[in-house]
């Protein structure tokens, strides 16, 4: 029988495991050497760094993450011992790009703006930057992309110069972290770049927290008009506090931790389990249909105000953000508890929406953000 440590954050691991072997569940902050020394198969988040520390003297064979990153994988050490690997890209993609409408909906009604008015750069377009951009068209955004391997791969010109889509009114981080490289993205929102935004832009960061110099964004916030939405941080669970108190929305890394997301890394890896083992895939992941009633769509004076009315039915960011300043008058830090306790969350094609035939544009926008729209 194998031994699979796992986790214990992986949505379903235990069930959906257990076919192949005995399975442990553990925190993934604290799987280390020791605690894997009799197991075969480990499955674990970003949270958990797979390098030779890890790895020396065990006999694990199978390494899956259920994330949609790699860089906490030492990809070298791995092939070099022949230990196949995999990961979950695009798993929680859609889950991340509605937080981000959530984020920007409310901010548009926080500081009264019209999101149609805005533009909107995209710094990384693979599976998540492509969805928000979508989105964002939705809206009638102004655009702008940013991809250098991309624009490398495929010299498509809408790839656009870092520079220019600098100026954009809103800028969302879609980048995976690298250290080092051609297209290295450590500190990539450095001080330098932190300076040349614009005043009263808005920037937002759900990649990875070293994308953007948390000390440097600290000390620009005490003297910069600039709206800063952050999921991720440097240094997780030991987040920068100063920097917290400045943010416009402050969350615990959850943007993609809705149940949809959740399930899908858990399937993909299981499917790759399935592929290492040679084994034909007989766990049923059909996920549970949302019980609430439908919602309707009322005019609430302005396009934000009435689709934020819809999504509050299902998901307040507000509430994230509250539970992450709590972490400021906590005897202890809280971001891994509320990570581990996390609200069940669903994705917007999960629920219906009944809407009057008169409001042709909303209709559409809801559409395009993947609810079931019933025409009365």
């Amino acid at each position: 029988m194998l031994n699979i440590l796992v986790d214990e954050n992986i949505a379903l691991a235990e069930k959906v495991f257990s076919s192949f072997g005995k399975v442990t569940l553990f925190p993934g902050r604290k799987i280390n050497n020791s605690l894997i020394k009799k197991a075969e198969i480990l499955i674990v988040r970003s949270i958990t760094k797979v390098n030779r520390e890890l790895l020396e003297d065990t006999n694990i064979k199978f390494v899956g993450s259920a994330t949609i990153g790699v860089d906490h994988l030492d990809i070298n050490y791995l092939n070099k011992k022949n230990i196949y690997y995999c990961n979950a890209p695009g798993s929680n993609s859609y889950s991340v790009a509605e937080y981000i409408i959530t984020a920007l909906l409310n901010l548009a009604i926080r500081y009264n703006f019209s999101l149609k008015d805005k533009s909107i750069g995209i710094i990384g377009v693979g599976n998540i930057g492509s969805k928000v951009a979508d989105f964002a068209k939705a809206f009638g955004m102004n655009v702008l992309l940013n991809d250098p391997p991309l624009k490398e791969l495929t010299s498509d010109q809408k790839y656009l110069p870092l520079k220019e889509v600098l100026n954009a009114d809103i800028l969302t981080l879609h980048v995976p972290f690298t250290a080092k490289g051609k297209y290295k993205t450590h500190h990539l929102f450095d001080l330098n770049a932190l300076k040349n935004l614009k005043d009263n832009s808005i920037l937002i960061n759900t990649s990875r927290g070293s994308v953007v110099d948390n000390t440097a964004l600290a000390n620009i916030l005490k003297s910069k008009k600039l709206l800063t939405v952050l999921d991720v941080w440097e240094n997780e669970p030991n987040i920068n506090l100063d920097l917290l108190k400045l943010v416009a929305i402050g969350t615990s890394h959850i943007a993609g931790y809705s149940l949809d997301g959740k399930t899908n890394g858990t399937k993909a890896i299981y499917n790759h389990l399935c592929k290492f083992l040679k084994q034909k895939p007989q766990w049923n992941f059909e996920k549970q249909a949302v019980t609430s009633k439908e919602l309707t769509f009322e005019n609430a004076g302005t396009l934000e105000n009435s689709l934020l009315s819809i999504i509050k039915n299902i998901y307040d960011i507000n509430d994230d953000h509250k539970n992450l300043l709590n972490i400021l008058k906590s005897k202890k830090n809280i971001f891994d508890d509320l990570r581990k306790n996390y609200k069940t969350r669903r994705e917007f094609i999960n629920y219906n929406v009944l809407i009057n035939s008169r409001y042709e544009k909303e209709k559409s926008i809801l559409e395009k953000l993947r609810f079931n729209i019933h025409v009365n």
